[in-house]
């Protein structure tokens, strides 16, 4: 049996019709509930310059909030999946404290077989609970002070090699000079490294970095995927970063550990932390705690605006 021209056209147009419902069935629940917010787009929600790489995740929530902040809530839409931004800091302090054991799922779809997926942002219940019980006594004001000395010397090489390259009188891509001074702060902070990332333009921490976030139609794509079919994107088995760049954050953190070990050395920081809790249980999950070199490049704008903030009152 052939099919006609007319017959292609009216498959064609019920297929675009039913995907049209399908992505935007879920787009009335705010309404129905009576609850304002940003009109959604077919498919992406309010979310579409994040899933195509023009902004970062932050700051499409900032531009959210400065446009709603006169609610006490309002609904947004992550694709198909429906989420209440709350501006209203009582409601805020109940959520967050009071009525936490009912607010504590994040509702975030990830590989079970992701260690980098494993992290404070995405994990909830019992799971959460614990890591975060491990992470909390590396944020102490003491510890945190401890980091001040390292920030210094992040900014004494940033400021000695601008003395250089502005002497040369060479051009400076500001940009790039912001994200390689974060990246440095990052790794001296959280990863106990060097990363140089300042002086040498083949830092194999920046180049990784710049390689995680590059706007592509596949990260796009598996953005949209752990959203709009997580049960797909699970049997798959698609990652949030390659096996490569996950072994690469992984060995990176075991073999500083490793060598702080060895040569007993203690700098106040998050390996030192690792460190303590790997004495007191046989296996630790790496992959949990490199979260904070994506969460920091995932928000490198205002992290890059803290670090200059704190260079210039060294300056």
């Amino acid at each position: 049996m052939e099919l006609g021209a007319i017959d292609l056209v009216i498959i064609i147009v019920g297929i675009v019709v039913g995907f049209y419902y399908w992505s935007t069935a879920t787009y009335n629940h705010w309404k129905r509930l009576n609850v304002p917010g940003p009109k959604p787009l077919p498919l992406v929600g309010n979310f579409g310059s994040f899933y195509f790489g023009q902004k970062a995740f932050a700051d499409v929530h900032r531009k959210f909030y400065k446009e709603w902040k006169h609610e006490p809530f309002f609904g947004i839409y992550n694709a198909r999946l429906p989420g209440l931004m709350v501006t209203d800091p009582e409601l805020i302090r109940h959520i967050l404290i009071k009525d936490f054991n009912v607010f504590n799922g994040r509702g975030i779809n990830i590989n079970e077989n992701d260690p980098l997926a494993h992290h404070l942002f995405n994990i909830e219940g019992h799971e959460w609970k614990v890591l975060r019980s491990k992470l909390t006594p590396a944020f102490t004001t003491g510890k945190l002070k401890h980091m001040i000395d390292l920030m210094i010397e992040c900014a004494d090489h940033y400021e000695k090699f601008l003395k250089d390259q502005i002497g040369s009188g060479k051009v400076l891509e500001s940009r790039e000079l912001a994200a390689k001074f974060t990246t440095d702060i990052i790794g001296s902070c959280a990863f106990g490294i060097n990363m140089n990332a300042i002086g040498q333009e083949d830092s194999q921490f920046r180049i990784i970095g710049r390689k995680i976030f590059e706007p592509t139609i596949w990260n796009m794509v598996k953005r949209l995927m752990s959203i709009l079919t997580p049960g797909l994107f699970r049997f798959l088995g698609l990652l949030t970063l390659s096996n490569e760049h996950t072994n690469f954050f992984i060995n990176s953190i075991k073999e500083t550990i490793k060598f702080r070990l060895k040569e007993k050395i203690v700098r106040h920081d998050l390996v030192d932390m690792l460190i303590d809790i790997k004495r007191h249980q046989n296996e630790i999950d790496f992959g949990k705690f490199n979260f904070f070199y994506l969460l920091a490049y995932i928000n490198r704008g205002s992290f890059g605006i803290a670090s200059f903030r704190f260079l210039r009152r060294r300056l």
